[in-house]
């Protein structure tokens, strides 16, 4: 699990910012279709910013971005494309958003707007701080605080720490191991 410092103002750098106005379509329906971003991103955090000036005061819901993957599909809206939907957005807010890391390249964002949006701003931030493992934070306190006549013999660490991470990628277990079931794994 990783962690990070949000408040921090130099660590957020603005990507992208999109107005968008409602077209008619062939069928004579109004809307904002989704569109790309025409960025790629690179963090597992990014801060969206969305603004719907006409908004009616129960509006809550500002669409959804989804990270966009190539994939070898044919026969579908987006050919060749596959989506990994976050959470909604709210209008007229900031959401930070955790993505979860399914690739290790770059991805695209496609952002789908509610049908009955006329007009709207889009502004993606991308987070380029310190991000902390909380599970390297955790082992490093352990090892910081353990008494001073404790034995430690880091190549056997390692081994166990890979023997761990193995075990866990032949069952497809998508859970991390907490520092206290790598500690009870170590030390017996």
């Amino acid at each position: 699990m990783l962690q990070i410092t949000p408040e921090a103002s130099n660590v957020w750098q603005l990507r992208v910012t999109i107005t968008k106005t409602a077209t008619t379509s062939s069928d004579n329906r109004i809307f904002i279709p989704s569109f790309d971003t025409g960025k790629t991103y690179n963090s597992q955090f990014i801060a969206v910013g969305i603004t719907v000036k006409n908004s009616k005061d129960n509006w809550r819901n500002g669409g959804y971005l989804s990270q966009e993957f190539d994939f070898p599909s044919v026969g579908y809206k987006h050919n060749r494309k596959a989506f990994n939907k976050t959470e909604d957005l709210l209008i007229n807010e900031v959401s930070i958003i955790n993505l979860p890391p399914l690739a290790d390249s770059a991805y695209r964002l496609r952002y789908f707007p509610p049908i009955y949006f006329r007009g709207v701003k889009l502004q993606i931030w991308e987070y380029i701080g310190v991000q902390t493992d909380l599970l390297v934070r955790d082992l490093a306190n352990f090892f910081a605080n353990a008494p001073a006549d404790l034995l430690i013999d880091l190549p056997e660490i390692n081994q166990k720490l890979d023997l761990i991470l193995a075990k866990l990628n032949d069952n497809n277990e998508p859970k991390q191991p907490t520092a206290e079931e790598i500690i009870f794994f170590v030390f017996n």
